[in-house]
């Protein structure tokens, strides 16, 4: 029982980190479009 409860806290923790990884994703995509924009004028 002990292990289960870790296990579901670690997956909710990975979910709670691939949340905030989107939420840092969706900040940093104007920043994105602009590297875009320099690489290809290269």
């Amino acid at each position: 029982m002990g292990y289960k409860t870790e296990k579901t806290l670690l997956i909710d923790n990975f979910h709670d980190i691939k949340g905030d990884v989107n939420s840092l994703r969706d900040f940093l995509s104007p920043f994105e479009k602009i590297f875009d924009k320099n690489n290809n004028y290269s």
